[in-house]
């Protein structure tokens, strides 16, 4: 075999390999997207216990607590005291139930008469950029009392490693054999020529 012919060879095996190690990697997220799944079922069932509040604010919750930016564009209720302070509209702000329409957007909040009588106001703040820790800290500490996403779907956690783990335990047995058949394949073939493929064999015999 010339330099050239095994060259070729060679690098053709190694596109083969390339392929494999591709759709071993894919398999790998895959399972472990599938073995993490108690971990958003747990917090979709937790969910449905927070108050109206705080299902208002959990979609931007969810996205400050796990984006990999800084910051991020969000709009922000808050309440204006009656000497032009604002703070973020929580459990004791406003009342469920009614509509009040904020910078043209109809919002499910209303604030009590006491508030309302003592100057506050509501307000939907402008599309404007965040910084994600310190708004994620801001609905931990005065909406989600203290808990963070994670901690709301900490069993599930739990539960989806151990999930994640046995899965990798049942496939990597069968795909270390698969990887063995292929490597065993580009050997031959670089070193040997054209030799039957496994799958030649199995349906010779």
């Amino acid at each position: 075999m010339t330099f050239g012919i095994f060259f070729k060879s060679a690098l053709r095996y190694g596109f083969q390999l390339i392929r494999v190690a591709a759709k071993a990697f894919l398999l790998l997220a895959a399972i472990t997207m599938a073995g993490m799944l108690p971990f958003p079922i747990k917090v979709l069932s937790e969910y449905s216990h927070l108050s109206p509040i705080q299902k208002y604010w959990f979609p931007t919750y969810v996205q400050t607590e796990f984006s990999t930016k800084k910051s991020g564009v969000y709009r922000v209720l808050v309440v204006e005291g009656a000497h032009q302070e604002y703070w973020i509209a929580g459990p004791a702000d406003v009342q469920p139930g009614s509509f009040s329409r904020v910078d043209g957007h109809r919002i499910p909040f209303i604030l009590s008469k006491s508030d309302e009588q003592e100057g506050k106001r509501l307000w939907l703040l402008p599309s404007m950029r965040q910084n994600n820790g310190y708004l994620w800290e801001l609905l931990r500490d005065q909406i989600y009392n203290g808990k963070s996403v994670k901690d709301i779907g900490d069993s599930g956690i739990g539960v989806g490693v151990k999930l994640t783990l046995i899965l990798y335990a049942l496939c990597g047995v069968g795909s270390l054999i698969l990887l063995s058949f292929y490597l065993v394949e580009i050997i031959d073939g670089i070193f040997a020529g054209k030799r039957p493929t496994a799958a030649e064999v199995v349906k010779e015999m």
